[in-house]
């Protein structure tokens, strides 16, 4: 997770600050310094799964916003039309299998 790298390294990545420019704050070496080593713990809760893709250059000329910086296509369904899995409670949420996703990776990595 690029955000994180300021708690770990003091600064976002190269890569990250390329990309967004003046968006991102900018540290003073005393912040980066204080920022650099801060965290001691990281937790992430994972709700979904989604297959991605690069962003067909069309989309990405009309993409807005966290869609645009990331230049990838979430979907839930594979090129060949498989489901990543079952919709869950909430529309949002699909209840990927690790036998799905595991099959797919395997098909990529073929082609």
């Amino acid at each position: 997770m690029p955000a994180l790298s300021c708690r770990y390294f003091g600064d976002y990545p190269a890569a990250m600050r390329q990309k967004l420019g003046n968006r991102l704050p900018q540290f003073t070496a005393a912040e980066k310094a204080q920022l650099r080593g801060s965290s001691d713990f990281y937790g992430c809760n994972h709700y979904t799964s989604k297959y991605a893709r690069d962003m067909p250059p069309g989309a990405l000329a009309r993409a807005k916003g966290w869609d645009r910086d990331a230049a990838v296509q979430n979907l839930v369904h594979s090129p060949d039309k498989v489901d990543i899995g079952p919709r869950g409670a909430s529309g949002w949420v699909r209840l990927a299998t690790r036998s799905r996703s595991t099959e797919y990776r395997s098909s990529c990595v073929r082609r």
